[in-house]
């Protein structure tokens, strides 16, 4: 028992200093709580999966439409509560995405985004490509010519008028507008809401391609790709994108 019992006074005392593991306690990463939500419109209607005719009497598809974003902010009079930078997708087969925290409580303000990207994250993308980790590295938006991306990529097809035994429409549309040139900013109304801790804050992003191609004789110019050696095809894509009508709610 001598022997013995220092050794159990040792063990009890060095098991009372040990520290506990607080690493259960230790919160995870906060989930980005702001929702994008795209929503593809013709003519104030939703944007239709069969062919559409536009005023010249064209009949078309659009089979995706891709856009990037960026410089997102939510402000409240004087006041920036949010702000992201970083570019972000929408498309047709991507609807929805989360991009940023906006913090629990009341706001009245309103909240804006870029379509494309500013002067200096051009440069940047100019210079050294688009980085593996950003949303863009997937979405085939990177410019062959070396000048930033292309913010609006439309794809479908058109029937070729010249050609009555064109059922299926044989003339591929491809619309790339890009360069910083044609971004533009997009800033919603005043709104007053609640942001909830365990809720999402969704915000749509409603574009009416309506205007786009009402007037668009896309048999004469089914390809555009924001070529400013070509004056044609880059007033074309400034008028394509002037005509793109983006609201945010």
């Amino acid at each position: 028992m001598r022997i013995l019992l220092p050794l159990f006074l040792v063990l009890i005392i060095f098991t009372s200093c040990e520290e506990d593991d607080k690493t259960g306690d230790n919160p995870g990463p906060v989930a980005e709580n702001t929702v994008m939500r795209l929503s593809l419109l013709y003519d104030g209607m939703k944007l239709p999966k069969d062919s559409i005719m536009n005023n010249l009497g064209q009949i078309f598809f659009i089979e995706h439409v891709t856009l990037v974003f960026s410089d997102f902010y939510l402000r409240e009079g004087p006041d920036t509560i949010v702000y992201r930078r970083e570019p972000f997708v929408l498309s047709s087969t991507k609807t929805d995405n989360s991009i940023a925290i906006i913090p629990p409580g009341g706001y009245s303000g309103y909240y804006g985004l870029r379509l494309g990207l500013d002067s200096a994250a051009s440069m940047d993308v100019a210079l050294d490509g688009i980085p593996s980790d950003s949303e863009l590295s997937d979405a085939d938006v990177l410019r062959s010519t070396g000048d930033g991306i292309d913010h609006v990529i439309i794809t479908g097809r058109v029937f070729d008028t010249s050609d009555p035994t064109d059922s299926v429409g044989n003339i591929s549309l491809s619309y790339r507008l890009g360069t910083e040139a044609l971004s533009r900013l997009r800033t919603s109304l005043q709104n007053n809401f609640s942001v909830q801790g365990d809720r999402n804050v969704s915000i749509v992003v409603r574009v009416d391609l309506g205007q786009v191609f009402s007037d668009l004789d896309m048999v004469a110019r089914p390809i555009v790709v924001t070529d400013p050696q070509n004056l044609v095809d880059y007033n074309l894509a400034i008028q394509m994108v002037d005509n793109l009508k983006i609201e945010l709610f």
